[in-house]
């Protein structure tokens, strides 16, 4: 319980570091569906950068189930590609995708994310990975995250998205969360 309770009080420093950019993250809770949708609003685009994106919805007005995996969702105006992403680097290190962990692994897309609401998002390309709670937290902790996606192009996310990131993970992992999570492999 007390190794628990300082992770917490660590992720939460971690999660709030001096002076971050300000983060654009939207809650709404539809009292009709009982569902609480966190977005990041999308970045500007400049040239051919794709945006960061995170989308998630839960019961309730605050959250407190591990999500079975989260979306690590970047936005092209390039298109969608096969290969979606390919790679996540969080301060340098390789981030392992959810279906890395098991051969079992196997999302059923329901589209919740795209489909339920209109995110003005028409003509845009949506490539995503796949993470574990364990490792989105370690995406969410980074100082820098570097990613690559359609196989050969890579980026680092912006100061923008980072604290976009680290106030999205504050939202989703709440203290409820955090002690129902298993331990990293």
């Amino acid at each position: 319980m007390i190794k628990k309770f300082v992770a917490a009080i660590g992720l939460v420093a971690l999660l709030n570091p001096v002076n971050q950019a300000k983060a654009e993250v939207k809650v709404e809770f539809d009292e009709f569906t009982g569902l609480t949708t966190v977005r990041t609003i999308p970045s500007n685009f400049t040239g051919e950068k794709p945006g960061l994106w995170l989308n998630l919805d839960f019961e309730g007005k605050i959250n407190t189930q591990v999500p079975d995996h989260v979306k690590f969702i970047v936005i092209n105006k390039g298109g969608y590609c096969d290969e979606g992403i390919t790679g996540v680097l969080a301060d340098g290190k390789r981030v392992r995708q959810a279906g890395e962990f098991s051969n079992k692994f196997n999302i059923l897309l329901k589209y919740q994310d795209l489909g339920r609401k209109n995110y003005n998002l028409r003509g845009w390309g949506a490539v995503w990975g796949f993470y574990r709670p364990q490792e989105f937290l370690q995406i969410a902790q980074a100082q820098e995250v570097r990613y690559q996606f359609c196989g050969n192009k890579s980026y680092t996310l912006s100061p923008s998205e980072l604290a976009d990131l680290k106030e999205f993970a504050e939202i989703v992992f709440t203290s409820p969360v955090l002690e129902k999570m298993p331990e990293k492999e």
